[in-house]
């Protein structure tokens, strides 16, 4: 049995709501994990951390970020998080390395940690356009 999550734990400006619904998906699935260990061996998690992937629903979003990390293509995370779901994987970043960099922000002081999300990703926002309601 698989349950597969996903989402990334990064809290923006205007994005309160979508931040806070991934961070609880994190500890939803963390506290699963925990209580069916011994219950449900079979049972396999799968948490997804995609970053930002090229769909409408980031349209207008640049962070300064991304000339460090580009946005990735639709089709390769797709593929991706199913060969993730396919071979049991319990997480898994888009980007390898997002795992360290992830660890890193949560060991900053909280003051240090928001400047640099500011700069490199918050900003992006000025351009957001998102979606359209069709």
């Amino acid at each position: 049995m698989n349950i597969n999550s996903i989402g990334g734990c990064q809290a923006l400006s205007q994005w309160s709501d979508y931040g806070a619904s991934k961070f609880a998906l994190r500890g939803l699935t963390q506290a699963l994990r925990f209580e069916f260990d011994e219950q449900l061996p079979n049972l396999v998690m799968t948490n997804i951390y995609p970053y930002y992937i090229n769909t409408g629903m980031f349209k207008g979003f640049q962070p300064l970020a991304e000339k460090l990390i580009p946005t990735i293509d639709q089709h390769t995370a797709s593929n991706r998080i199913y060969n993730a779901i396919m071979y049991e994987e319990s997480e898994v970043y888009m980007y390898w390395f997002l795992y360290y960099v992830d660890t890193l922000m949560r060991c900053l002081p909280l003051y240090v940690s928001q400047l640099l999300y500011k700069h490199l990703f918050a900003k992006g926002m000025k351009s957001f356009e998102g979606r359209k309601e069709q």
